[in-house]
């Protein structure tokens, strides 16, 4: 009994998540073509050893589009 309470609230977790991430840049307002400017600024302040900035950069990208892989695998160089 107790597994299958556990196993419907990873079920439901999972489907909340899917959907943040689906519909969360759209439901904030966020501009998704605005995420690729922030990576380029990102990469730029990363090549002059500014990582500080970078992450932020990426950060912002992120938040524009979170599934923008090049944001994440830079900001983990970054960091």
């Amino acid at each position: 009994m107790l597994t299958d309470v556990r196993r419907s609230h990873k079920r439901w977790l999972l489907v909340a998540v899917s959907l943040f991430l689906l519909f969360g840049g759209s439901a904030i307002g966020q501009e998704p073509e605005n995420a690729g400017r922030y990576v380029k600024l990102g990469v730029s302040r990363f090549a002059r050893g500014d990582f500080d900035h970078a992450i932020e950069y990426f950060e912002r990208a992120l938040a524009s589009r979170p599934h923008l892989a090049s944001a994440y695998i830079n900001r983990g160089k970054a960091h």
